[in-house]
């Protein structure tokens, strides 16, 4: 793709989510090697049963209750496991070790994909010379994950709320990363996610704001970021 800028953009450096905006989220928990895990402390589980837990703890992390679990749990990296393993005991017939394992595949970097077009557009962006940083709500290190895609050199800094004591949607999340550029204004600052809530704050601290759809209205692997080249004026040339 060649693209070219008609200088008009008004945004210097482009913040993005990680989860549901860059990587998909959907297939992150692999059930064949949570089965593996289990055989390994003396559990055996078939791969359809493993597969139907996955489905009720992720169900039973977006109920009203699991939210209150998770409330601040992306603020350390010991209370996101431990969130995380009050979400999964809440779903009758998981054990301990279910749910260790189950964390153990979540937080696997190996597990999470990019869409198909994040590195286009992280690509296109960092053509176009702007700054791309992750402001993430997440409780381990997900920088061997953009390593292991190659994405890495295309990000100048990464924001994680568990090393920061802060998740978004609070104020000083975004404070911090605005405050790490301190040469630019707010108002060339843009921030790209697919929550209204978490990644919509960024706008409490002057920082403009675009939300994608829910990832559930995706069909593949494709997350539609192109719509992002047209607000920031970056034209696509055949």
């Amino acid at each position: 793709y060649l693209m070219v800028m008609n200088n008009t953009s008004q945004f210097k450096i482009i913040f993005f989510d990680y989860a549901d905006t860059l990587f998909d989220s959907r297939s992150a928990i692999k059930p064949s090697q949570l089965v593996q895990l289990l055989q390994q402390k003396g559990q055996n589980l078939d791969l359809q049963t493993a597969q139907t837990f996955i489905k009720k703890i992720n169900h039973a992390a977006d109920t009203e209750q699991g939210r209150q679990i998770r409330k601040n749990s992306d603020i350390s990296a010991q209370n996101h496991y431990q969130a995380w393993q009050q979400v999964a005991l809440s779903v009758p017939g998981v054990n301990p070790d279910f749910a260790d394992c189950f964390y153990t595949c979540f937080s696997d970097n190996r597990n999470w994909q990019p869409f198909s077009d994040t590195k286009t557009i992280l690509q296109t962006l960092h053509q176009q010379r702007l700054k791309i940083a992750i402001i993430s709500n997440i409780g381990w290190d997900i920088r061997p994950a953009f390593i292991t895609a190659d994405l890495d050199k295309y990000i100048d800094k990464y924001f994680l709320s568990y090393e920061l004591g802060y998740e978004k949607p609070h104020q000083k999340i975004f404070e911090i990363a605005a405050q790490a550029y301190p040469h630019l204004p707010t108002s060339e600052m843009l921030m790209v996610g697919d929550n209204h809530n978490a990644d919509g704050a960024a706008s409490k601290a002057g920082i403009h704001t675009y939300i994608l759809p829910p990832v559930s209205h995706l069909t593949g692997k494709h997350r539609h970021l192109n719509s992002l080249l047209s607000l920031l004026r970056i034209e696509k040339l055949s």
